[in-house]
C-alpha cells in the first residue's frame, strides 16, 4: 500500500488569531465570528484576546459544536521603556517601544497558577484605569465644546464589555451617544463630529459605523489628540522578558501583520 496515500495530509484554512468581544471584536458575539468560520470553510480557529482568557469555555463549546478545531491564545501590549526613548519600534510601526506579546496553544482547561492569576489581572485592571482616565479626559473634550451628553464609564463598561474596557469601546459609545441625540441626522452628526475633532472634517460617510469609530479614535484617543492618555509599563512588561506562563509558548518580538481579524479568513491577524 501506498503510505503517501494512507497517510494523505489534508491542507485547511486557519486563523490563529481572533478578537472576541471579551476583549473587542468586530463581532456583536463570539459565536458571530465561530459561523463566520464556518461559512468560510475555514477549520482552525484561535481566540486571542487582550489579557483575558475569560471566553475560552464559550469558544471551546461553540467549536465542538461546530466541528472546528479550537486555539487558545492571549495577547499583550507591552510598552519597554528603553526602546521608547531610542525611538527602536518593535512591532507596531507607529508606536516606538510598544510590544504586542502573544501566548499561543495554551492549554484547555487552563489553571493559570499563583502569582500569574494575579499579575494577570493586575494587568487587566491597570489596563482599564488607563482608559477610566481616557473617558475622563474625553469628557472634558465634550465639555470644552458644550456637548449635549457625557460618557458613563461605569455604563460602557457594563453595556458594551465583558470586563475588559478598551479604547474601542469610549469611540463606540461617542459614535453611539452622538447618533442618538442627533436622531441620525447625517449632517448634525458630520457637523458635531467636526467641532469635537477641532475643525476637521470627518472623512467617513457616517453610516459606515466602524470607519466613524475609527476616526474617532484617531482625532481624539490616539497620540496627540486630546483624549489620548499613555501607557506606562507594568510589571507584566518586566516579568515577560524572563519568563512565561507555564502551557504558553515564548513570546517574540518579530513584526506582525497590522490587520484587523474582522474575518476568520485565513492567515489574517488583527
Amino acid at each position: 500500500m501506498d503510505v503517501s496515500k494512507k497517510h494523505k495530509l489534508e491542507c485547511v484554512d486557519v486563523n490563529a488569531h481572533l478578537h472576541t468581544p471579551y476583549s473587542f471584536s468586530a463581532f456583536d458575539k463570539l459565536t458571530d465570528a465561530l459561523d463566520r468560520a464556518v461559512n468560510e470553510n475555514v477549520k482552525v480557529v484561535g481566540i486571542n484576546d487582550f489579557y483575558s482568557m475569560d471566553g475560552y469555555k464559550e469558544w471551546n463549546d461553540g467549536c465542538i459544536q461546530r466541528k472546528l478545531f479550537p486555539l487558545f491564545n492571549i495577547e499583550f501590549i507591552s510598552l519597554q521603556e528603553e526602546d521608547q526613548a531610542a525611538g527602536i519600534r518593535v512591532n507596531d510601526p507607529n508606536n516606538p517601544g510598544r510590544t504586542y506579546l502573544s501566548g499561543k496553544g495554551l492549554a484547555y482547561p487552563i489553571d493559570l497558577p499563583e502569582p500569574y492569576a494575579s499579575q494577570l489581572a493586575n494587568v487587566r485592571a491597570e489596563s482599564n484605569a488607563q482608559v477610566k482616565t481616557m473617558c475622563g479626559k474625553l469628557n472634558d473634550v465634550l465639555a470644552s465644546f458644550d456637548a449635549p451628553f457625557r460618557l458613563d464609564f461605569d455604563l460602557i463598561e457594563k453595556t458594551l464589555t465583558k470586563g475588559s474596557i478598551r479604547e474601542r469601546h469610549l469611540a463606540k459609545a461617542l459614535r453611539i451617544a452622538a447618533y442618538a441625540h442627533f436622531n441620525n441626522d447625517k449632517a448634525a452628526i458630520a457637523k458635531f463630529f467636526e467641532t469635537i475633532f477641532g475643525g476637521k472634517a470627518l472623512k467617513s460617510n457616517v453610516d459606515d459605523l466602524a470607519a466613524v469609530e475609527n476616526e474617532i479614535r484617531g482625532n481624539l484617543l490616539k497620540a496627540g489628540g486630546a483624549a489620548f492618555v499613555r501607557k506606562h509599563s507594568c510589571r507584566w512588561t518586566r516579568y515577560a522578558r524572563s519568563s512565561w506562563p507555564p502551557g504558553a509558548s515564548r513570546p517574540t518580538r518579530s513584526w506582525r501583520t497590522m490587520r484587523r481579524a474582522d474575518s476568520p479568513t485565513s492567515n489574517r491577524t488583527s
